[in-house]
Order: structure tokens, then sequence, then C-alpha cells
């Protein structure tokens, strides 16, 4: 058997560290209030350097731990988007 792990890509926690260093890369729409959703909010991953961060993230995350498997979580609605 090998490892795998279970990834969201798409979402960061307000907690983190990626979150105050780019709040731009959240999905929102004007002047909508951001929802939460688990603690969690939603990237764009449409914006180049948000799919680019995500890319080279899970190569990284992958690449150092030996993952033999992902699955990736993508069951947020987006509300946001407009």
């Amino acid at each position: 058997m090998r490892f795998g792990i279970w990834v969201e890509p798409e979402m960061v926690n307000p907690d983190s560290a990626l979150y105050p260093a780019h709040p731009d890369w959240l999905l929102q729409m004007g002047d909508r209030e951001r929802t939460t959703l688990r603690n969690q909010l939603v990237l764009n991953i449409a914006r180049p350097e948000v799919a680019d961060w995500a890319h080279k993230w899970l190569d990284s995350l992958v690449g150092a731990h030996e993952i033999g498997f992902l699955k990736g979580d993508m069951n947020r609605a987006f509300t946001e988007a407009g």
C-alpha cells in the first residue's frame, strides 16, 4: 500500500500564513462579504499566480514526502463568483 494524501488546494484558512500574505488571491465579488465554510475561504485559481502557487505547492509536497496519490477535494460552492 502506498501513502496518499487528501488536499484542498483551492481553500485557505484565515489563520494561515498564506491569507495575510495574499488577501487579493481570494475569490470575491465586488463589495460582497466573504463567506467562510469550515473556517475556510476560496482561492481564485483562475488567477495565473494562484494556479502557479498551487501547482508548485503540490509538486513540492508530493516530491518531498514520496506521496503515491492525491485526492483533490474541490467541493465548495463558489458563492463569491458572481
